[in-house]
């Protein structure tokens, strides 16, 4: 059974460049700068715990660390690190990399990782806990979990904890500044905050000698969408298509990805009508423009991504070569409209005098929905970015 090498990112206030804070971290002098009251094994001697340099299979000289607990300790057996000084508003990664034998069955965690943090008049912060479950071999696989530590930070150490009777070897703790884009990172409210993007996977590149417009049309998850996205051939569109009850909303949504810098004028949808003539009016459409904006990735976060929540009231807009809109329709379908397929067109204006026409079909189903028992309410949720 594998388990990844643990590793997170933690955001504190002050350590050099990518120097590891973490003394005698591979061990190589065994545990100096290392504070524990595990002996070292001596010939002839059956401790309940020790530890050793174990030389099997090592590609180290001096070994990899090996502790050895025969029984479990009403205290857990400790490792801790000499205090190390962090550097003001960096992001940290920590890795360990580690295996355990004869761990006990089912045991969700065989050690615990302690990262205490004092501010620069030595007060005591909130430490910052991990925990590592039972590896029978090493890995060289990574976890990465952006977190953030909040406070006038300046010192801190690291302390081990074995949790279980076992073996445990560790080959090396590293707790070395994360290289970030400076480029992209901000300061607000005295703390800086750093991009970490909710999708790592770019998008193909696209080739567009054969697109006759100086746009693309396309349809995706909102959600998943960046300022800068490219859409695939499988995401164009010629229409959308969309279903609802009487009196309830349906709502049209699409991007615009610009081949040359825009300028787009007016945004409008027209009345639907069925292959009969009869019509679906559409009063007072809500038309707006799904702008994106940064919010913070977690509680107490010092990173951010940016993402397309914020619905506004559309007004003449530019779009640069390269970049997208994302526009949203919304609008209720009368209580006593009559089932059936309702057709017709969403139309984009630029300022050149050019029109896209993007056409759009409504199903409105034979029934209404239910009204529904559930309360529902609204709340701010505003400790993001504090």
């Amino acid at each position: 059974m594998k388990f990844p090498i643990l590793s997170f990112l933690i955001v504190f206030s002050l350590a050099s460049g990518a120097q590891n804070l973490i003394r005698n971290a591979s061990f190589e002098k065994k545990l100096a700068s290392w504070r524990t009251i595990l002996p070292e094994k001596i010939k002839g001697e059956n401790p309940d715990c020790f530890y050793e340099m174990d030389k099997a299979d090592s590609p180290e000289k001096t070994g990899i660390l090996k502790i050895t607990l025969r029984e479990k300790t009403k205290n857990p057996i400790t490792l801790r690190s000499l205090p190390f000084v962090f550097k003001p508003q960096t992001p940290y990664k920590l890795r360990i990399t580690y295996k355990t034998n004869g761990i006990r069955e089912n045991s969700p965690k065989a050690m615990a990782v302690r990262i205490n943090m004092y501010s620069s008049t030595g007060k005591g912060l909130r430490p910052k806990w991990i925990t590592l479950p039972p590896s029978n071999e090493f890995s060289v696989s990574e976890l990465k979990n952006k977190e953030s530590i909040i406070g006038d930070i300046n010192k801190g150490t690291l302390t081990v904890f074995f949790l279980e009777k076992g073996e445990y070897w560790i080959r090396n703790i590293t707790l070395e500044a994360e290289t970030v884009d400076e480029s992209t990172s901000f300061v607000a409210e005295g703390k800086k905050f750093f991009y970490s993007p909710r999708d790592t996977e770019k998008d193909l590149s696209i080739n567009t000698e054969n697109v006759s417009a100086d746009y693309i049309l396309y349809k995706r998850n909102p959600r998943m969408m960046y300022p800068d996205s490219i859409p695939q051939t499988r995401e164009r569109i010629e229409n959308l298509r969309q279903f609802s009850a009487p009196g309830e909303y349906a709502v049209f949504y699409f991007s615009l990805y610009a081949l040359s810098n825009l300028q787009i004028s007016t945004l409008a949808v027209s009345d639907l009508a069925d292959e009969k003539g009869n019509k679906l009016v559409i009063k007072l459409p809500k038309i707006k423009e799904v702008k994106f904006w940064k919010q913070a990735t977690m509680e107490g976060s010092h990173f951010y991504y940016i993402i397309p929540e914020l619905l506004e009231k559309f007004e003449p807009t530019s779009v640069l070569s390269k970049k997208n809109k994302l526009f949203w329709l919304q609008f209720r379908i009368p209580g006593n409209q009559y089932p059936g397929t309702y057709n017709g067109n969403i139309t984009i204006s630029f300022k050149s005098g050019k029109e896209a026409i993007l056409p759009v079909s409504l199903r409105v189903l034979p029934f209404k929905l239910e009204k529904t028992k559930a309360v529902w309410a609204v709340y701010p949720y505003t400790y993001v970015w504090y």
